[in-house]
């Protein structure tokens, strides 16, 4: 889990955000034409298959939240889970990184569950994901597109200077970050390892939560493709950019950061001006699911059988 974050931090992450919100901007504004010509070849049938997609991923990421929970001997219904889980994802949009893990403690913490296994459970979440992600999108791009990485570099090198910049910004301080993480807790998280190693129902669930997100982005990209990558390539790729995004610590939920790597990806198969209107739906048709979701638990309602009785 997250410290929180310090004002140098906080106000890095209100920076990324202005950059991204300009780059953004400058983008509409001076590829108006272009941005309207690409958004008419989406049909609604493939938007609906991309936000159905997302749903199924976004899902299979709630599922393996629960699995976690359950591992670390919290008792967490299905109801319940859905509820804490799709409220608290809404948060990581919030600079700071750190509120989605918040609220989720908060919850939990009313339910009664211990400190050290809301802890030991959130770590294994996010171990899981994130080591998931890199396993299947490594083998994948090496079976599916082995060249992937040479040419993923080649387009860096072409972007403009303003972005090459930013991308060795943004992997500068993402390492840094990492070392000094790995520093300080490093020799308690080997035995958490042991200990928490993820059961088969976790590789199950996450394979299919992978392949559900990716191949949303791959159904997004359809209409601008001729040839193309393939799905499996497609979907490493989409899992190596979400852990890029995760890592990168002012970058509020990946925002920026995986869009960057996923555009880079596209560079010899579809336009840059095209890749930046794909990754752009992509996202948007991701937060609306999230907020679909989280719209959904809050009309559930959390577990009635999972609040604290209150004292007579």
């Amino acid at each position: 889990m997250k410290r929180p974050a310090g004002p140098v931090a906080l106000l890095a992450k209100w920076a990324w955000l202005g950059l991204v919100a300009v780059a953004v901007a400058g983008f509409a504004i001076s590829r108006r034409q272009v941005i309207v010509q690409d958004l008419a070849r989406f049909s609604p049938q493939e938007l609906v298959a991309v936000a159905a997609l997302l749903l199924v991923g976004k899902l299979g990421m709630n599922a393996t939240m629960l699995l976690a929970t359950r591992h670390c001997a919290i008792t967490v219904s299905v109801r319940d889970g859905f509820y804490m889980y799709n409220l608290a994802q809404l948060a990581k949009y919030v600079p700071g990184s750190i509120w989605q893990f918040v609220s989720r403690i908060a919850m939990l913490r009313a339910r009664q569950a211990p400190a050290s296994a809301i802890r030991d459970s959130m770590l294994a979440e996010n171990g899981w994901v994130i080591g998931s992600a890199l396993l299947i999108g490594g083998a994948l791009l090496g079976l599916a597109q082995p060249g992937f990485f040479q040419r993923l570099l080649g387009a860096a090198a072409r972007a403009p200077a303003a972005l090459q910049g930013l991308l060795a910004a943004a992997a500068l301080l993402g390492l840094v970050g990492a070392l000094l993480w790995l520093r300080r807790r490093g020799s308690r998280l080997r035995p958490w390892l042991l200990r928490l190693r993820p059961p088969w129902g976790a590789w199950a669930t996450l394979s299919l939560g992978w392949f559900a997100l990716g191949a949303s982005f791959w159904v997004c990209l359809r209409p601008f493709l001729g040839g193309g990558p393939s799905l499996p390539a497609v979907i490493g790729v989409y899992c190596l950019a979400w852990v890029a995004g995760y890592l990168v610590p002012f970058a509020p939920a990946g925002l920026g950061v995986r869009e960057v790597v996923l555009a880079l990806a596209l560079d010899p198969f579809v336009a840059s001006d095209t890749s930046l209107v794909v990754v752009a739906v992509h996202r948007v048709l991701y937060l609306l699911d999230e907020v679909l979701l989280a719209l959904l638990a809050l009309a559930l309602g959390p577990d009635p059988a999972a609040q604290p009785t209150p004292p007579a």
